[in-house]
């Protein structure tokens, strides 16, 4: 009869039948055994890698399906999901202006701030801080771009949001899950099409635009009607509304963004 180190369970055999806590013995801390857990952690993890971004690209809303029904083991969990699309995001797309507004279209007089304009702010800090107007743009895009990443989540709750218009009964946890993977989704087919856009013989932001908008929309179309079970027709007709409030969402993200990163200048 063994004790369980960890919940002092008893238990026969090598693991816990309460906690699942493995029995350690020496040849736990072997070489050969440490190194063939880390070549399957990674190996593990590549896999559920490569299944995941497949079936996210592919099919709209059956992952979120899936997971919701209780099938996660061969998936990556959405959190984990999301922090990996969104560092891919940013790494190629550190300069996008769609979720922040860089300093040389918000330094411009037509901005507000609180009752007064930007600029004005700018010159207040230039005056206070002792910097020059190139500094103070150089000090808010880092900020702002810092902090466009960092607070991306929050917008998930707002697209989490939008479902239960379409199921009210559905608990909102699960209406997260669908959301943390569309939003998911966006980024990984954004990054994705800016990286094939750019490298066309001449590139056009259209070239990316027009197809980024279109992969938002037929994405979150499919996804409502596979995760809710929907008809077509309404899937396309809710999904064009939700793509619009999605834009609002986003809209308010930037602005809220643009304000606190002046703020913390």
């Amino acid at each position: 009869m063994n004790i369980c180190k960890n919940c002092q369970n008893k238990f026969s055999g090598n693991y816990c039948n309460n906690c699942g806590e493995k029995i350690i013995s020496d040849e736990d801390f072997s070489i050969t055994n440490i190194l063939s857990q880390a070549v399957g952690a990674i190996t593990n993890f590549d896999s559920k890698l490569i299944r995941t971004f497949q079936i996210m690209v592919n099919n709209p809303g059956i992952l979120s399906s899936k997971i919701v029904s209780g099938i996660r083991v061969p998936f990556l969990k959405p959190f984990q999901i999301f922090v990996i699309c969104n560092v891919l995001f940013f790494i190629f797309l550190s300069d996008t202006d769609l979720f922040r507004t860089p300093a040389k279209w918000f330094f411009n007089e037509n901005f507000q701030y609180f009752g007064t304009t930007v600029i004005d702010k700018v010159s207040i800090i230039m005056r206070n801080e002792n910097l020059s107007f190139t500094e103070v743009q150089s000090k808010y895009d880092s900020i702002s771009s810092n902090l466009s990443k960092s607070l991306l989540i929050i917008l998930i709750p707002f697209i989490a949001s939008i479902g239960i218009m379409i199921k009210r009964n559905l608990q909102f946890g699960k209406h997260l899950i669908l959301a943390t993977i569309y939003f998911s989704q966006l980024l990984l087919c954004t990054t994705i099409l800016y990286l094939i856009t750019t490298n066309l013989p001449v590139p056009n932001k259209w070239f990316f635009t027009v197809p980024a908008v279109l992969v938002a929309i037929v994405y979150y179309v499919l996804s409502i009607k596979k995760f809710y079970n929907k008809s077509l027709l309404f899937s396309i007709a809710f999904g064009i509304f939700g793509i619009f409030l999605i834009g609002i969402f986003i809209n308010f993200y930037r602005s809220l963004i643009n304000i606190i990163s002046l703020s913390l200048l």
